[in-house]
């Protein structure tokens, strides 16, 4: 593919997400409280953006893999342990939470209990491993553009969040980082 073409896409990508991220699902939670069946889609049309971002600019000798046997066992730790964690951390909050179709209660615990967004995190980790098993620039960029697609996403995130929960929310926020850091004491 040649860089024009390249660039067009991944600015395409980058903007399907600002709109559904910042605009539609936003809407939603200022209007509506929760995600609308159509906006939890659009996140899904957010996120098939990226994945078809990448897919479409996979290295011709893929899937062969050219690294050490060592890189090989760290990637392969790395992504899979990554997608399982994402698993666990969506099952923990409850499928409809997680896709915004349903706000019950702030969930504080189990992986919510060391980062506010473990399901984007994990992934994350294992879009990592994913570009330590294929280093290519094309996974470094799609790696650099997913971490934004997911900021995007926790920034919107965020502000439903504290207006449905308030001062509980702000108080789970100086206790619990972000992504990752060190834990603070509660208030």
């Amino acid at each position: 593919m040649e860089l024009r073409t390249y660039v067009i896409l991944a600015v395409l990508t980058l903007v399907i997400a600002y709109v559904v991220f910042r605009v539609i699902v936003r809407r939603d939670y200022q209007r509506k409280g929760k995600l609308t069946p159509f906006s939890s889609f659009m996140e899904y049309v957010a996120i098939g953006s990226w994945v078809y971002f990448t897919y479409v600019n996979v290295p011709p000798d893929w899937p062969a893999i050219h690294v050490s046997p060592a890189l090989e066992v760290i990637g392969s730790i790395l992504f899979y342990g990554g997608l399982a964690v994402t698993l666990v951390a969506l099952v923990w909050l409850g499928v409809r939470r997680s896709h915004g179709l349903e706000v019950s209660q702030l969930k504080q615990s189990g992986v919510y209990g060391l980062t506010r967004n473990p399901q984007s995190l994990a992934f994350v980790v294992a879009i990592i491993g994913n570009l330590i098993l294929w280093p290519t620039w094309q996974n470094l960029v799609a790696l650099i553009m997913l971490a934004v697609v997911l900021q995007l996403m926790i920034l919107t995130e965020e502000e439903h969040l504290r207006e449905v929960f308030g001062e509980a929310y702000e108080t789970y926020c100086r206790r619990v980082p972000r992504y990752v850091g060190l834990r603070r004491r509660s208030d």
